[in-house]
């Protein structure tokens, strides 16, 4: 046998396939301990069934038990008609029923597919007492050996317990208690068993162990220093939520002696004293006859409260609808004010572009009109500019015949010199000639001075009409540059304002989507309010149904009143009381007790 631990769960695993398996069933009331029982038996070596419960915030420890067959024990009890808190006895012929063959299938398929070839394993759930007799025929069927263990807790603190989980009645709980534990005491009779308290696996854990191993005959493979320091850690006084003593159910004269005395024979029972069933069998008895007067009354009474509680949930669901399309409207409103806003903005964005556009097609107008302007001044200019050129031309015609007369005569008066050298009678003769011609040169000189002085001037202007010229291009280059840019600007302005009225149509789009939107929402919001007015009639009507059933419910109580009333009459009365002493007579004389 080998033993593994995982997610600090125990479980053994053999080769053998033909070992005897053992099954340990704890069979206790809810809130009686079982959940830390179980977790304890575990530590020390009991394997558990595979997909347990989670913890939950009123056991955070954990449950200890299988989701599986708490699935299939509500089943059951539902095919019997019954449910886990029924405070009425369990339908005994279910177990000849052939649903009990049906399940009891169920239940030996699922250990085997779990539990196969563990030799030692428990299984934990409450439902589990009112089912004894199922289970025993399956372990049966798997050549199981059982061992029972009955947890016992005060009747009260699993009252108090189940008030504050479910809201129970402590009168209920305290039925709900009392069937449990005659269930599980009347049908583990034959077989080896042990009741333990919960008071006892919390302050001596260790003797409830050795006490387990001897009274079930059973040696728990792991205890361990490890498995001790577990079981410490695990345990711990916060675990017990109520403290009683049966002093406090004796003082209350306002509960039926059957669970007082149910719960000492019990307590006695934990401590290895020999007690006879047949109290409890009498207490069974008892409690059969008062079922059949409160039995019909109370599970009337659950069965109105179901009702109840459905419609309550009916209205809650209806409500929260109206909720929800109360909050749609609100985000559909609130997406249509923010379309109608993205709108207005989209339009105001429209209406700058276009006064944008329009100023840039002014501006654009003036640019043309200076362009028009400076290309006059230019064609003038260049006039201008082509006229000097000419009187240029001119004058450097005039210059070259002036330097071409100038030769002519500086040669002829070389020809003079020379031939003043040679005559000077010539020279005398022509002197005044030279003179003259002197005259005339200085005068040409001036003129060529002049003529030069025109030019220089005449080049000066030139130069100045080419420097216009190239201010006039580079005005001429700025501007076509910024009619480039307006261009561009301008073709910025439309692509932009084909945007603009691109989104301008979508956003138009949307809102007609959005008032189409609201058009739905609207006329679902006139179906919920319709199927609200519907449900407040439905709520008016459960209102009416509720008053009825707690009319209903009132006699009910009247009903359990007088039950109750006469079944202390019978408690109380000298036929019952001699009925009781004619039982003991019988016992003592050894004679069958029906």
């Amino acid at each position: 046998m080998d033993i593994e631990i995982k997610n600090g769960i125990i479980s053994e695993h053999t080769s053998c396939s033909q070992t005897k398996q053992t099954a340990i069933i704890v069979a206790g009331m809810h809130r009686s301990g079982t959940s830390a029982l179980t977790r304890v038996l575990n530590i020390v070596g009991v394997a558990l069934p595979d997909n347990l419960i989670p913890p939950a915030e009123d056991n955070i420890k954990g449950f200890w038990e299988s989701e599986n067959i708490k699935q299939i024990h509500d089943e059951i009890l539902e095919s019997a008609g019954s449910y886990w808190h029924d405070i009425s006895e369990f339908p005994p012929t279910w177990f000849a029923s052939p649903l009990a063959q049906k399940y009891e299938d169920k239940i030996i398929e699922l250990l085997k597919r779990d539990l196969w070839n563990l030799p030692l394993y428990t299984i934990k759930d409450p439902r589990i007492c009112r089912l004894i007799p199922l289970w025993i025929r399956v372990l049966d069927r798997l050549s199981t050996e059982a061992r029972f263990i009955i947890p016992i807790r005060h009747p009260f603190e699993v009252a108090a317990s189940l008030k504050t989980r479910h809201g129970f009645d402590t009168n209920k709980s305290l039925l709900l208690w009392l069937w449990h534990f005659l269930d599980a005491e009347r049908d583990t009779r034959n077989y080896r068993r042990t009741f333990v308290t919960y008071e006892q696996l919390l302050t001596s854990w260790q003797t409830l162990v050795s006490r387990l191993e001897t009274e079930l005959g059973i040696v728990f493979p792991r205890r361990s220093h490890l498995a001790t320091i577990e079981i410490e850690q695990f345990l711990s006084p916060n675990l017990r939520h109520h403290n009683l003593s049966c002093e406090d159910l004796a003082a209350r004269p306002d509960i039926a002696s059957w669970v007082s005395e149910t719960f000492a024979w019990g307590m006695a029972a934990c401590q290895g004293e020999r007690v006879s069933p047949d109290e409890l069998d009498n207490i069974r008895q008892i409690l059969q006859e008062a079922d059949k007067i409160y039995g019909p009354i109370i599970t009337h009474h659950e069965l109105l409260q179901k009702q109840q509680r459905g419609k309550e949930q009916e209205y809650a669901v209806v409500l929260d609808k109206y909720h929800q399309a109360e909050s749609t409207i609100g985000q559909l409103q609130s997406q249509i004010n923010n379309s109608q806003a993205q709108c207005e903005q989209t339009t105001t964005e429209l209406i700058q572009v276009r006064n944008d556009h329009d100023r840039a097609k002014e501006e654009l107008t003036n640019l043309h009109g200076q362009l028009g302007q400076t290309r006059n001044e230019l064609i003038q200019t260049a006039a201008q500019w082509e006229e000097t050129k000419q009187e240029l031309i001119n004058a450097n015609a005039q210059r070259e015949q002036t330097q071409a007369q100038l030769d002519t005569v500086h040669l002829d008066w070389e020809q003079d010199r020379l031939r003043l050298s040679h005559t000077q009678a010539q020279l005398q003769e022509t002197q005044a000639q030279l003179q003259e011609t002197q005259t005339q040169l200085q005068e040409t000189q001036t003129q060529l001075q002049e003529t030069q002085t025109q030019l220089q001037e005449t080049q000066t202007q030139l130069q100045e009409t080419q420097t216009q010229l190239q201010e006039t291009q580079v005005e001429l280059t700025q501007a076509r540059t910024e009619v480039e840019n307006t261009r561009t600007k301008l073709a910025e302005s439309l692509t932009r304002r084909e945007k603009i009225e691109l989104e301008l149509a979508r956003s138009q789009a949307q809102i007609r989507d959005y008032i189409g939107k609201v058009a739905r929402v609207e006329a679902e919001r006139e179906q919920v309010e319709s199927q609200l007015t519907v449900a407040r009639q439905q709520l008016n009507q459960s209102y009416q149904e509720w008053q009825q059933t707690q009319n209903q419910l009132e006699q009910a109580q009247h009903g359990w009143e007088r039950a109750h009333t006469i079944i202390e009459a019978m408690e109380s009365s000298k036929f019952w009381k001699l009925r009781g002493k004619w039982f003991k007579i019988k016992t003592l004389l050894g004679l069958e007790v029906k």
